[in-house]
């Protein structure tokens, strides 16, 4: 079947009137990868750390070659 490689909420999606489709997958969502799960967990951890003067902070960059976003 052509709709193999979707999840199984998405192919519920595939019936549903336009509208409702579209407004489906305007929503936020977030595809799991070990690198961006890493990525958010140590966001968290600075996040959480106390208020002092000099905070820890992190340094993002992206390679600006691609035009796909990347985890670093």
């Amino acid at each position: 079947m052509a709709e193999d490689h979707l999840s199984a909420e998405t192919r519920a999606m595939l019936g549903r009137p336009a509208a409702e489709r579209l407004a489906w997958f305007q929503t936020e969502f977030w595809i799991k990868y070990p690198a961006s799960d890493a990525i958010l967990a140590r966001l968290e951890e600075l996040v959480n750390k106390p208020r002092r003067a000099r905070m820890p902070d992190i340094w993002l960059r992206r390679n600006r070659t691609t035009a796909r976003h990347q985890s670093l």
